[in-house]
């Protein structure tokens, strides 16, 4: 006749499964983190564009911005 309880085995075996699941739901969330962050350093940073001079000096004076001090 079997023992109503579980044993030190399957104990063990649903210790290691959970183990297991968290492990690998660890490696997805860091995975998809990854993918949804791309690293700066990895690939070619997208530069705004520079105003240039005569730009800047089109503009009337009410916008351009000074200095103060």
């Amino acid at each position: 006749m079997p023992s109503p309880g579980i044993s030190f085995g399957d104990l063990a075996v649903f210790i290691a499964v959970l183990v297991i699941v968290a492990v690998f739901l660890m490696a997805v969330r860091s995975f998809i983190k990854r993918v949804e962050i791309p690293d700066e350093s990895a690939g070619p940073q997208r530069r705004q564009p520079q105003e240039t001079r005569a730009e800047k000096s089109s503009m009337p004076a009410s916008q351009k911005i000074t200095p103060s001090i």
